[in-house]
């Protein structure tokens, strides 16, 4: 008989026929469905979960890369974890089980991260998953984040102050104290008492026989 064209086989409710007998396997070989890969020169095999194949007649399937997942067998392409998700493994094959919410302190803003981005210094979130840089919030007056990713601020330390907000907080200047944390500011030294060094909670009392006016 005359061999025809064949058409692409696998799964015959999406692709036609499959390959008739051995003397057709040969002009076969690259008809393999999307999704298939070929297990014989005329057997198709459907691709396993976490993996696919997007061309026609691929010897072998394709790993989901990181960021994405497959739950089905017979795939074309992986599915992309959504914003606020990330995915560091390759061949994944649930969005439940592989593609992890972000933790707090960081965001994904694309489909198919791999990794989530801190917020930034001085910034903080204290929730999962989110998925924007917008969700990351300044630290309120008194408060700082050292460095980026931050679930929360911290109190400025006793002698420190920070006006605004910022992940860093500043020293109290000589002849100024600051008693309690979270300071946004500091307290001259009163009268009778003094402080050379910078970056303290207290003043000190002037020695017998000395005064001081103001700091």
């Amino acid at each position: 008989r005359t061999n025809k064209e064949p058409t692409c086989y696998g799964d015959t409710n999406k692709c036609g026929k499959e390959c008739p007998d051995s003397s057709e396997g040969k002009s076969c070989q690259t008809q393999c469905c999307k999704g298939y890969f070929h297990a014989s020169p005329t057997d198709c095999k459907k691709c396993g979960t976490g993996k696919f194949a997007p061309q026609e007649g691929v010897p072998t399937c394709t790993t989901c890369g990181v960021g994405t997942y497959q739950p089905t067998k017979g795939a074309a392409s992986c599915t992309k974890c959504p914003k606020g998700r990330h995915n560091t493994n390759k061949g994944s094959t649930s969005l439940e089980l592989h593609c992890s919410a972000c933790d707090h302190g960081k965001f994904a803003e694309n489909d198919g991260s791999e990794n989530c981005d801190d917020c930034d210094a001085g910034k903080f979130n204290a929730l999962h998953g989110q998925t924007t840089r917008d969700s990351c919030n300044n630290c309120g007056k008194g408060q700082y984040a050292e460095s980026g990713g931050a679930h929360k601020c911290e109190e400025c330390a006793v002698g420190r102050f920070l006006a605004g907000s910022g992940k860093e907080c500043n020293n109290c200047e000589s002849g100024q104290f600051s008693s309690s944390t979270g300071a946004t500011s500091c307290v001259i030294c009163p009268a009778g008492q003094f402080r050379t060094e910078a970056g303290f909670g207290h003043c000190e009392a002037c020695l017998a026989g000395t005064f001081s006016t103001d700091a």
